[in-house]
């Protein structure tokens, strides 16, 4: 200051001059003034702090919007309601639950703007929901060139709308509130990555964080994680991780917390601020998360204002437990899946998609339960709404495997329909032996005779004793011995007739009033034509054609083999028809020239017979080679969507098992095409045993997991129960062993939080967000490979668009990928559904599209073959099939004499197979 410049006092006002004594004593006498109300000021300030003090800070407005439960498909928002609750226990006095209100629609802006009248104390406004990101043309930019925007799902929201609540909407509606301070609780990254909701990968944080940077909010927000990461649940603490640090925060846990994650003794003051609160949850959830997960969740607060306190609280209050009590698998879902595994084999036939239904009802089950749905069960264990919802979806699973029992036909008048068994086995070995002492006829007995011939009876009804209850299967094995035998003479054939007629049937298998006999089975019909054909060659004395009577039993064998072969999958029908028939009429020629002929052409008739039994055996052997293909096909196409989720979750890393998915479903492609059109040569089905291979190599993988998750050492790691619930994500294992494995991960979950993490050491680097490009690329590859076994044209376009995208690791492609295949799994229905002949390529769609979107466009008459194409698909079948055989036992009849009472046989039998044909729907 240069000399002559007078100093400025308060106010611009100049200094006195020291010379100036009146001036002195004026100055004097104010500085006393001055320091008296100052001193005064001071006493009144602390006097209104202490009073403040004693009467605690105005405690912040707590508005609260957990969005709780969301329809399909969207996946459950886990414990969000607890989460809601546990917050709520931190604001008594000033709580704003409009619950009811903010579940669908503008609920949540119009619950924000119910809080905006509040002044006088801070807002905290806590949402819970989950999110995902939407292309808009006209939103601004928010990364990488992509427009879009955030939007909060209700829990309405429709995934073909893409609609939502914009986050921009959400912050708008928050900054306009009136209170002084505010703070968003945004819990909104969870995870929604599905490829049929056209999200290939969950950075929804990545997104939000762009979001609140573009929205530049004049308030805090504290968001649960980091770009890259999400939001964890546990089930062990029957909370979100996040909502628990927050509420270990504000119990006094966050009290003194500083940025460098160590408490400052000399801050504590019984209060939490928005910052402490902040740091405290920053360090705490992002050790639990790595130290129980194995993944990162940071934490983070955004955004802008004066800090400010939200609670004080009592530092002698009791601590509450940190676990939640031990929760047992409940018995209502076990008996769920249970009686999944019991209808497996049935409905995975001729039900694939209720199968698959059920799969995805049980799964959402367990998932609903697991993220604390079923508030309203008296226990945990014992279920509540969800309880019942799956009873509903139970009860339509139970009423279509109803149906397709009563689908099935009645089985052919074949013993090569009766099921073999070991039982059976025996009587033709004791049969073959009694045959050998039989006596003719004709023969005349001395007394040492009669009692062989009277204990050979007693030994046969002895024999015969133990299949009262199973004529049919004594019948067979008669049959069996008659065909097995070298050498069949007459005396043989009339020992074995007089067997049969001593079975006992519900119907007698010789009908009273025919002239000859009625058979009961096909194969009985031929032995009482060859008894008929001995009664004529002893009358006349001919020489007994033996070979030709095996070959004659040996063709129709084969044929009624291969016929039954047909009737277990009648869609082989097409692709035996005409060998089928080109057997038939060879057999029938020569059958007639055999047992109406003379001796003179018996001899070729069995030459004849011979080819006819050896195109039946073609028929047989090119029928098992189509069902076999077929049943690998139909075992390809559950086992690949049910592996793909576990894959997925998991992220390929092993080369042997990227290799066996490409080539499964490589096989499954080139063999359901070889099956697509039915040829009587069989076409290529080469592929059938390599599928067969690569499928139980997959299985391999899969059960080598399970069995090392099963068998857990103290050593185990956050890794592990992270690949614990990999597994359970897949619908593979049956009900006792999901179980075991679910109670596997408890305890290692429960022994990981015995363990405290050390703030102070030191975090691995975060990899979260390569894992999800990882994850990212395995959706993509198997929601095309899905595609592409459901025979979509679509999938050709995607897999360039998915090349693409993987070469550039572009986001706007990828994104783009991902709505088209959203696309791709839901637009077939329209030109499916309204196909003149639908129930193939629905049959095929239903395997492997969600049930969820399966279900979208069906008819609710109770016989629409949408109900469950598989189903109509083997009805349509079984009426082409039972007609042919109504139309062969008429020709059957047709080539008999006009006499011969074995006609009665095939004409009940074509009036049977009729029956059968008409019925089907």
């Amino acid at each position: 200051m240069s000399q002559g410049q007078t100093p400025q006092g308060w106010r611009g006002q100049s200094t006195p001059s020291a010379a100036d004594p009146a001036a002195a004593a004026t100055q004097g006498r104010s500085k006393k003034l001055v320091g008296l109300f100052t001193l005064l000021l001071a006493i009144v300030g602390s006097i209104i702090a202490l009073f403040f003090y004693l009467r605690g800070v105005q405690e912040p407005e707590f508005l609260t919007m957990p969005i709780r439960e969301y329809k399909s498909p969207w996946p459950v928002n886990a414990l969000a309601r607890q989460d809601s609750a546990l917050l709520k226990e931190r604001f008594p006095e000033h709580v704003r639950d409009p619950f009811t209100n903010v579940q669908e629609g503008d609920g949540v802006l119009t619950a924000i703007a119910s809080a905006r009248e509040v002044t006088g104390r801070p807002l905290v406004v806590q949402l819970c929901a989950l999110a995902r990101w939407r292309a808009v043309k006209d939103a601004q930019p928010q990364a990488a060139g992509v427009e879009g925007e955030v939007v909060v799902l209700p829990g309405d929201a429709n995934p073909d709308r893409m609609d939502g609540i914009p986050l921009r909407n959400i912050l708008a509606k928050i900054g306009e509130c009136r209170a002084a301070s505010k703070l968003l609780v945004l819990d909104i990254m969870r995870p929604v990555a599905d490829v049929r909701l056209g999200v290939l990968a969950d950075d929804i944080a990545d997104k939000t964080h762009a979001a609140l940077a573009a929205a530049e909010p004049k308030f805090f927000v504290l968001c649960a994680c980091s770009p890259g990461q999400l939001s964890l649940v546990s089930n062990e603490l029957d909370q979100s991780v996040f909502a628990y640090y927050l509420d270990q925060g504000l119990r006094g846990e966050a009290d003194g917390f500083g940025a460098d994650g160590k408490i400052d003794n000399r801050k504590k003051d019984n209060r939490i601020t928005v910052m402490e609160l902040a740091e405290f949850v920053k360090a705490h959830v992002d050790r639990w998360a790595v130290h129980n997960r194995g993944v990162r969740q940071t934490p983070v607060l955004l955004g802008d204002g004066a800090d400010f306190t939200l609670v004080r609280f009592d530092p002698d209050a009791p601590v509450p437990a940190s676990e939640a009590p031990p929760a047992v698998y409940p018995k209502w879902l076990l008996d769920g899946w249970k009686m999944r595994d019991k209808w497996r084999t049935e409905l995975g036939r001729l039900g694939p998609g209720i199968l698959r239904k059920l799969d995805a009802d049980l799964l959402q089950a367990e998932q609903r339960w697991r993220g604390g749905m079923d508030d309203d069960a008296p226990a945990k264990d014992e279920g509540g709404r969800v309880k019942k919802d799956l009873e509903i979806a139970r009860d339509h699973a139970d009423e279509q495997h109803k149906r397709i029992a009563q689908s099935r036909p009645t089985p052919l008048r074949s013993l090569a329909a009766v099921d073999s068994q070991p039982s059976a086995v025996d009587l033709a070995v004791t049969l073959r032996f009694l045959a050998a002492k039989a006596f003719d006829p004709g023969q005349k007995l001395d007394d040492k005779d009669k009692a062989k011939k009277d204990e050979l009876d007693k030994e046969v009804k002895k024999a015969l004793e133990a299949y009262k209850k199973t004529p049919e299967l004594a019948a067979k094995a008669v049959f069996e011995t008659a065909a097995a035998m070298p050498k069949l003479g007459t005396t043989q054939v009339f020992f074995l007739h007089d067997v049969l007629r001593n079975l006992e049937f519900d119907s007698p298998v010789l009908s009273p009033n025919a002239k000859g006999g009625e058979g009961r089975f096909a194969e009985t019909v031929l032995l009482e034509r060859i008894k008929a054909l001995a009664d004529k060659v002893r009358d006349n004395d001919w020489v007994w054609p033996s070979a030709e009577m095996r070959t004659a039993m040996a063709a129709t064998r084969t044929a009624e083999a291969a016929l039954v072969e047909v009737a277990r999958d009648p869609a082989l029908f097409d692709w035996v028809k005409t060998a089928l028939q080109s057997a038939d009429e060879i057999r029938r020629s020569a059958e007639k020239e055999l047992f109406a002929g003379l001796p003179n052409v018996w001899e070729e008739a069995g030459r004849r017979l011979q080819t006819a039994e050896n195109r039946y055996k073609k028929v047989l052997q090119h029928a098992q080679s189509v069902r076999e293909a077929r049943a690998e096909l139909d075992r390809a196409l559950a086992l690949l969507p049910d592996l793909g989720p576990v894959w997925i979750r998991l992220g390929i890393t092993n080369a042997l098992e990227e290799r066996a998915w490409h080539a499964a479903v490589q096989e499954a492609q080139l063999l359901a095409a070889a099956l697509q059109t039915p040829r009587d040569n069989g076409g290529n089905l080469e592929g059938t045993l390599g599928l067969r291979q690569i499928l139980k190599d997959l299985e391999r993988y899969y059960e080598e997991k399970v069995k090392r998750c099963l068998s857990l050492g103290e050593a185990a790691t956050a890794d592990d129960y992270f690949v614990i619930h990999s597994l359970l994500a897949s619908a593979r294992l049956d009900g006792p062993r999901r179980q075991d494995l679910w109670t596997a991960g408890q305890k290692l979950a429960r022994q990981l939080l015995k363990d405290k993490p050390d703030l102070d050491k030191a975090l691995p680097a975060d990899l979260a967000w390569q894992k999800e490009v990882q994850r990212r690329k395995w959706r993509g590859r198997f929601g095309i490979d899905m595609l592409v076994l459901a025979g979509l044209t679509s999938a050709k376009k995607l897999e360039t668009l998915y090349l693409d995208a993987t070469a550039k690791n572009d986001d706007v492609l990828w994104r783009a990928c991902g709505e088209q295949m959203a696309g791709a799994w839901s637009a077939p229905w329209s030109s499916t559904f309204k196909a003149p002949d639908a129930s193939l390529p629905a049959d095929r769609l239903t395997r492997l599209l969600s049930p969820y979107d399966w279900t979208r466009e069906r008819s609710s008459e109770r016989n629409h073959w949408s109900q469950n194409p598989a189903l109509a698909l083997h009805q349509k079948d079984v009426s082409v099939f039972y007609r042919w055989l109504k139309t062969r036992a008429q020709a059957e009849s047709a080539a008999l004499e006009p006499d011969s009472a074995f006609r009665v046989f095939y004409l009940q039998a074509a009036k049977q197979y009729g029956d059968v044909a008409d019925a089907q729907p």
